[in-house]
């Protein structure tokens, strides 16, 4: 399951895709409208300007911009993300009120939906029962 929250335009969709490759792709063609790369290229030049003034390593930049300077990881990368975290996370911008005003932000978030349960985790829970009942 795909999120996608766009606060510069009041969107919020929630979208299946049959792959992460499918939906990786989709977050790349949705970066890639007209409009978005111009909110990029904003978001951009904003940073350069803020890191002159506050420090290129400076806290609140990331919490401002986002991922603005990162772009959205190989295919194995966010596959291994979803696996240990259960889910994807890519920010541009940011979604605090203070700041909407030529800020906003778009967040994609791709989550697993289908939690499998592997024999091992099984395994663990009933060794751990058989341990607490025989004691």
């Amino acid at each position: 399951m795909l999120h996608i929250y766009d606060t510069r335009v009041g969107k919020h969709r929630r979208l299946k895709f049959n792959s992460v490759e499918a939906s990786s792709r989709y977050m790349k063609e949705y970066l890639n409208h007209k409009d978005v790369k111009i909110y990029i290229a904003r978001l951009r030049g904003g940073k350069m300007l803020d890191q002159n003034e506050f420090g290129r390593n400076n806290r609140c930049l990331q919490t401002y911009y986002g991922d603005i300077d990162l772009p959205i990881p190989s295919i194995s990368v966010i596959k291994d993300e979803i696996e240990t975290e259960g889910k994807f996370e890519y920010r541009l911008g940011t979604s605090d009120p203070m700041f909407y005003d030529g800020f906003g932000c778009i967040y994609f978030k791709l989550e697993n939906e289908y939690k499998s349960q592997t024999s091992k985790h099984i395994f663990l829970t009933t060794q751990g029962r058989i341990q607490l009942n025989s004691s």
